[in-house]
């Protein structure tokens, strides 16, 4: 057996020190999610039309390349649904050393005035983190969103030094052929 809690305790006991404005972040298997715990059990985030933070919402609303989507919208939700069996960790120590978090209520305030608001969804720059980083610090900022646009790159980069280096060997090959012929 085991000595590590299950997801269900961990949760529950994450769930018990959480305090209104935190933020938490639910570890899916690709990408985090992120949101605000509002208090009793209640978190505020950008979601789905459905209320999906998963692999629904994405399917239907990630906007990769830099295109928004309108297909998510800031909603409150359980702590229990929107986990949906993923654990889930307080996140405010990564910026806290950075920038000053607003008061607790603060946080709850600018978030609940977006609840209902259709704001879109965009991968790098418009996405769960940055609604959970503006709403704690009033900085609109992804880590999340930086190291996919990263990824992004360095593969686009990739293709093209790639694809250069192949037009590159053509090149050569018909010098070589062109040459041969010619002596």
């Amino acid at each position: 057996m085991s000595d590590q809690p299950s997801i269900r305790e961990h949760n529950q006991r994450l769930l018990d020190k959480l305090e209104p404005g935190d933020i938490v972040v639910f570890e899916r298997r690709v990408y985090d999610h992120h949101a605000i715990y509002k208090g009793d059990g209640k978190v505020i985030h950008r979601a789905g039309d459905d209320g999906a933070s998963g692999w629904s919402h994405h399917n239907s609303t990630c906007s990769g390349y830099g295109v928004l989507s309108d297909k998510s919208k800031i909603q409150e939700g359980d702590f229990w649904k929107v986990a949906n069996g993923c654990r889930a960790r307080n996140n405010n120590a990564e910026l806290d050393c950075k920038y000053p978090p607003r008061e607790p209520k603060d946080i709850i305030k600018a978030a609940e005035a977006r609840i209902g608001k259709r704001e879109g969804f965009n991968l790098f720059n418009n996405n769960c983190e940055t609604f959970v980083n503006e709403c704690r610090y009033g900085k609109s900022e992804s880590a999340q969103g930086d190291l996919a646009e990263l990824c992004l790159t360095a593969g686009v980069t990739t293709v093209v030094v790639w694809v250069a280096a192949l037009i590159g060997r053509f090149v050569s090959r018909n010098r070589i052929e062109k040459n041969k012929t010619t002596q």
